[in-house]
């Protein structure tokens, strides 16, 4: 069957168990601290400068879980010999692995714009409270 993961162990199959039940956590955890931190920026600021800074950290962070979970869902689909080198080669021609790669990429660019707002954040602060 397509689309249906193929385990081939038992320890494969507890693996991505465990794998699917931290994303799982991941995204409701994740999910849960977006929206206390935007209820928090949005009542305590008092310009809406200082709103919008703290508010984007929250959608790189959201950027972060749908990738994530996006790439998990395009490497369930593959074999595991195919899992372990689809995110360190070139482009594949597969659409199963190109779904994989594209969200793999697309997960390590949330990361990196997540860690870039969360560094301006405090640069930002102190050029608004001058």
């Amino acid at each position: 069957m397509q689309g249906q993961p193929s385990f081939k162990s038992q320890p494969e199959r507890a693996w991505w168990g465990f794998v699917g039940f931290w994303g799982c956590l991941v995204a409701v955890t994740g999910i849960s601290i977006v929206c206390v931190s935007l209820w928090i920026s949005w009542t305590r600021n008092s310009s809406a400068v200082e709103g919008v800074i703290e508010t984007l950290p929250d959608i790189c962070w959201v950027w972060v879980i749908v990738s994530l979970l996006q790439t998990y869902r395009g490497l369930r689909k593959l074999d595991s010999p195919v899992r372990l080198t689809v995110l360190s080669g070139s482009r594949p021609d597969d659409p199963d692995e190109l779904f994989a790669w594209k969200w793999g990429w697309q997960f390590v660019y949330a990361v990196l714009a997540f860690l870039v707002t969360l560094a301006a954040v405090p640069f930002v602060h102190s050029l608004v409270r001058k």
